[in-house]
């Protein structure tokens, strides 16, 4: 196993700003939910008299409460409908993404059953008495700040608050719960939830630094990843996979090769910040969307680089969508700022992207990916050395039979590929809804 130092709650601060995001999508949730969660579960834990090595699993185990979310992001609907079995799945997922957090590999169940109900009527149909302490303070912190935005209200909404909680305790929460939550507010929690308080909040996590294997971590945050659009799924892995392959081709020292994996699984966490209606829009995308959109490859350079051990996979994994010609983002960075492998991630990703299925295309066939990445190697935009080694490595054994193409047009957008002689005319992209003048001919 791969160990290194990890400042835990850092990494738990990425994991839960990414999330945020995906919730507040999803469920409605304002910025900071996991954090206020955290909180209040943390200081309803200390009055509560739970010891102190179950306080730190409490708020791993909030911040992450809703890590699986994603996964079963089709059972809520317009964020109203829940099928038992999305809540079911996301609570037993979630669970399992908590104990790959070190420190937490003990079974304590606090997330599996955090929509249980007081009076039995949960996902799993628990009773108070075999619903974990943890669980239940994890389930009213989270239902009360998703109803009420406690980051974003004053002191005279307050009694509308307690009344909710009054009126639901028996039902949703025990009586004891209650008020150790009604306690900790009315003691000036309110201004401790501030969204402008709780971005700064220590959270006060026992055991700062962990060992851990990094592979690990970045497979989580890849699932995680991946599962924001049915578009990409599993294609953070699938680099990652690729990544590790060339790296061994290379003959690259084993923790280059360890890296490497780790920055493709990591390139694409920046997604997670782009709101799931531009990333998914079935129109054309104005000026400001298609930049949103091009954002996350910044948005992966902030969040990894608030990490510390993360070293060249930073650099790896941001680095992505530069070009050797200066014209790729964000940062604009040339050939001779980029490494052999940065250029091998950013060859790599259109790879595995035009060669992966998808819900609008079947994968393309290697050869035809080749042409692509032959005709940018042209423009200067990848490295042509490392283009050839990917055709060395992923062509097939038996040799691929040559292969009589029509053109090939990519939108210039969203990058999809029509394939004929011409274009049609009044031909409209059917993932973004670009007109045919955003097409540009890749090959014939």
């Amino acid at each position: 196993m791969w160990q290194v130092k990890m400042d835990r709650t850092k990494l738990l601060m990425v994991l839960s700003e990414a999330l945020d995001r995906v919730e507040g999508e999803l469920l409605g949730v304002t910025d900071h939910h996991a954090k206020r969660v955290a909180w209040i579960s943390v200081e309803m834990g200390r009055l509560l008299q739970i010891p102190e090595d179950e306080i730190s699993l409490l708020a791993v185990g909030a911040l992450l409460h809703d890590s699986a979310l994603n996964e079963f992001r089709e059972g809520y609907g317009n964020g109203q409908a829940r099928p038992l079995e999305a809540v079911c799945g996301h609570c037993v997922a979630g669970e399992n993404n908590v104990r790959m957090i070190p420190g937490c590999e003990q079974e304590c169940n606090f997330v599996l059953y955090h929509h249980e109900c007081a009076d039995g009527s949960g996902p799993f149909g628990k009773a108070l008495d075999e619903t974990p302490l943890g669980a239940q303070i994890i389930h009213i912190a989270d239902v009360t700040d998703r109803d009420f935005s406690l980051g974003r209200i004053g002191s005279e909404q307050l009694s509308l608050v307690k009344d909710y909680v009054e009126k639901e305790t028996g039902r949703l929460f025990g009586e004891n719960v209650s008020r150790a939550f009604l306690e900790v507010l009315a003691h000036g929690g309110l201004n401790q939830l501030r969204d402008e308080t709780i971005e700064l909040l220590s959270l006060e996590i026992p055991v700062c630094y962990c060992e851990t294997d990094l592979r690990i971590l970045s497979e989580l945050f890849a699932r995680i990843i991946d599962y924001k659009s049915p578009f990409t799924k599993d294609h953070s892995l699938g680099l990652a996979e690729k990544a590790e392959i060339m790296a061994r081709h290379y003959g690259w020292p084993d923790d280059v090769v360890r890296e490497v994996y780790c920055a493709g699984a990591l390139h694409d966490i920046g997604k997670l910040m782009v709101d799931r209606d531009v990333l998914e829009k079935p129109g054309k995308l104005d000026r400001g969307e298609y930049q949103h959109i091009q954002s996350h490859a910044y948005e992966t350079y902030r969040l990894l680089s608030c990490l510390e051990s993360m070293g060249k996979i930073l650099e790896w994994a941001s680095y992505h969508h530069e070009k050797l010609n200066g014209a790729g983002y964000p940062f604009g960075k040339t050939a001779s700022e980029l490494d052999q492998q940065s250029r091998l991630l950013a060859c790599l990703d259109i790879y595995q992207a035009l060669t992966e299925d998808r819900p609008y295309k079947a994968g393309m066939p290697h050869s035809k990916v080749m042409s692509i990445l032959r005709e940018m190697v042209d423009k200067d935009e990848l490295d042509r050395e490392v283009t050839e080694r990917i055709d060395e490595v992923f062509r097939c054994e038996e040799g691929e039979q040559e292969v009589q193409h029509q053109a090939l047009f990519q939108c210039s957008v969203c990058g999809h590929i029509y394939e004929g002689a011409m274009l049609p005319d009044g031909y409209v992209c059917p993932v973004c809804g670009q007109s045919v003048t955003a097409f540009l001919r890749l090959l014939s």
